[in-house]
């Protein structure tokens, strides 16, 4: 890190460290303040605020509806001491972001995570070969109350579904929609503000994870969602799940800082895929559709006990597991 040069704010009494021209530091009582500090980030080309603390779960979330401005919640298992892993999240999140020319802003919750953070910073080719622990237990909303990290899952709706059995592949948004990631960000359906880069890649979430189920019912409903949507708008999704290693070994696959893992333009089917879990109700509409390649790592589960979007997580999850120890 280059030397850091301080520079104040008079909202919220905020203090800014500049280390280089892409990274700083915010000083504040809350990184509620700084994230509302709006006109200051956006000034400065600030595309990302990352606030390190004890969050009960990781999220980005847009912070400006005009501006690409982004804030990510990360959260730290045992707070607040960041593990190896969290400590490589965080230094790829850095490299991605500026990258793609987006300079970030961190906010600590304590000055011990901070000191690891910039530690970190300061050798990171140690962490180049860190990988994921068996366990990570930051989120605990599902029924595992973990995530499992053997595996990772895409999920998607059943049109989408459609599209990827036909193709025997799963394409970023960009190049399954043959549009342009640009177009894409301004989608109102862009509700997390992604960037245009995003939209070049397959993202995937822990093997039992929900989260890419809420993504599918965000743009099924076309609106911001809230945890009651979880529970009133139910709809199943088709999953498909790969080995982490498989995927984080492909020469396209990029690491965020965000997702586990994602990759650029298309991941195949035919020789990654190791199982897709259906809803029984959409095995006659996805019938025409199924390559021969995949058809004996098809499953179909029963989500007929299943009223929210956790329980189709786990249930799915629980029939992939099961297809594993046949």
């Amino acid at each position: 890190m280059e030397k850091s040069v301080e520079v104040g704010n008079t909202m919220a009494d905020i203090k800014y460290r500049w280390f280089n021209l892409d990274i700083c530091i915010a000083k504040s009582d809350s990184y509620e303040d700084v994230v509302k500090d709006k006109d200051y980030l956006i000034e400065n080309e600030i595309g990302l605020v990352v606030s390190v603390f004890n969050h009960k779960f990781s999220m980005i979330q847009k912070c400006d509806a005009d501006v690409l401005l982004r804030h990510y919640m990360f959260c730290v298992e045992n707070w607040p001491q960041l593990s190896d892993w969290e400590l490589k999240m965080l230094l790829s999140l850095v490299l991605y972001e500026t990258d793609y020319g987006r300079k970030v802003a961190f906010w600590f919750g304590d000055d011990e995570a901070e000191d690891a953070f910039f530690k970190a910073a300061g050798r990171p080719h140690e962490y180049a070969y860190v990988t994921p622990p068996d366990y990570i237990n930051v989120c605990g909303a599902c029924k595992q109350g973990k995530c499992i990290t053997e595996y990772v899952c895409y999920t998607a709706g059943l049109e989408e579904a459609k599209q990827i059995f036909e193709n025997v592949s799963i394409k970023s948004l960009a190049r399954a929609k043959n549009m342009s990631p640009e177009v894409l960000v301004k989608d109102p359906v862009n509700y997390q503000g992604d960037p245009p880069d995003y939209f070049q890649y397959v993202p995937f979430t822990w093997g039992n994870c929900f989260f890419g189920d809420r993504t599918v019912l965000e743009k099924i409903l076309g609106r911001v969602i809230y945890e009651e949507d979880l529970r009133n708008f139910f709809s199943p999704t088709v999953k498909f799940y790969f080995r982490y290693d498989d995927i984080a070994e492909l020469n396209d696959a990029v690491l965020d800082g965000y997702h586990p893992v994602k990759v650029s333009g298309s991941v195949s089917l035919s020789n990654l895929l190791v199982a897709c879990v259906i809803p029984q109700e959409h095995k006659d509409g996805l019938r025409g559709y199924l390559s021969r390649d995949i058809k004996d790592r098809l499953v179909y589960a029963d989500r007929s006990t299943c009223s929210t979007i956790w329980d189709w997580a786990e249930t799915a999850y629980i029939a992939f597991v099961e297809f594993l120890d046949k």
